[in-house]
């Protein structure tokens, strides 16, 4: 398994106390989880991210942290080349919508394109609009999960999470490089509704 030294990339944390407007002060009262790989079983052409991770992946930790901090969300997010996966809070489940929405519109072409970090040595201009509609559905489609903050914490007015931390990660799943994302495709389980796993654990 990778030891932390291993990362890619250092974490962003978000310090309680910044100015993050209208929902700087509110308690979280709302949780979700996602995450999504961006390899050939999301029929994406993703060669662009990691043909040029080095400028792609910046900005795609920028975008979240400037998005996250702007709704005044708090949580975990691991990013990679292969994915996404994220576990974060938010003061409720409009604040949460939002998110999802600007996650949904994300266009990393654009980011590329109107990056000062970016000249046509990093990447072409004609490759990034050739694989424009890829990059512009990177985060659509995911399966996300919401839910409320359980009654327990909430009475106690405990925060789910105290901080946002954005860390850039070989894996978004930690196999230690034992599996490759390509193959888990093939070696997936029967969907379970939520009542037929408790069943399954009854057994």
């Amino acid at each position: 398994m990778p030891m932390p030294s291993e990362l890619e990339d250092v974490c962003l944390t978000w310090e309680e106390g910044k100015d993050v407007g209208e929902h700087a002060n509110r308690p979280h009262r709302a949780v979700t989880l996602f995450y999504k790989y961006f390899g050939k079983e999301s029929g994406l052409d993703v060669s662009l991210l990691h043909e040029h991770k080095d400028v792609c992946m910046p900005l795609l930790k920028s975008h979240q942290h400037d998005l996250c901090t702007r709704l005044g969300m708090r949580g975990r997010i691991l990013l990679a080349p292969e994915g996404i996966n994220g576990t974060l809070s938010a003061a409720d489940k409009d604040v949460i919508k939002t998110y999802i929405e600007a996650m949904e519109k994300f266009d990393l072409s654009k980011e590329l394109e109107s990056s000062s970090h970016v000249t046509l040595e990093d990447v072409g201009k004609g490759v990034i609009k050739n694989r424009n509609e890829d990059m512009r559905m990177l985060f659509s489609g995911i399966d996300w999960k919401m839910s409320d903050v359980d009654g327990h914490t909430a009475s106690f007015s405990r925060e789910p999470f105290p901080d946002l931390k954005i860390s850039t990660v070989r894996e978004i799943v930690s196999t230690g490089g034992a599996i490759d994302v390509s193959e888990i495709p093939h070696f997936g389980g029967k969907h379970l509704s939520p009542k037929e796993f408790h069943e399954e654990l009854k057994r």
